[in-house]
């Protein structure tokens, strides 16, 4: 019985770890996408629970204002692509 339990708790971790991380990679997609809806770094830090404008951009910034290379899909694949006028390899971020 022990064993099962065991195995139980440590399958509902493993499950709440992929949602935290599915979590996660939502938000940087709705905080991206509020950046292109043209919402301040202060709005976004408003809609974070009152975090500061500076706070908001330190968390996001790198992901919401990438305009080449962006994937955060839940999908498990390179959150790096080429865009559309990369000519080499070299273009594309590893």
């Amino acid at each position: 019985r022990q064993e099962f339990l065991t195995t139980t708790a440590l399958d509902l971790v493993s499950i709440a770890d992929r949602r935290l991380t599915l979590a996660r990679r939502e938000l940087g997609w709705k905080v991206k996408h509020a950046r292109q809806a043209g919402f301040s770094w202060a709005q976004i830090g408003q809609a974070l629970g009152g975090i500061t404008a500076q706070a908001a951009c330190k968390r996001f910034g790198r992901i919401a204002d990438k305009r080449h290379y962006v994937n955060l899909s839940p999908r498990r694949t390179s959150p790096y692509r080429p865009t559309a006028t990369s000519s080499s390899p070299s273009d594309v971020r590893q």
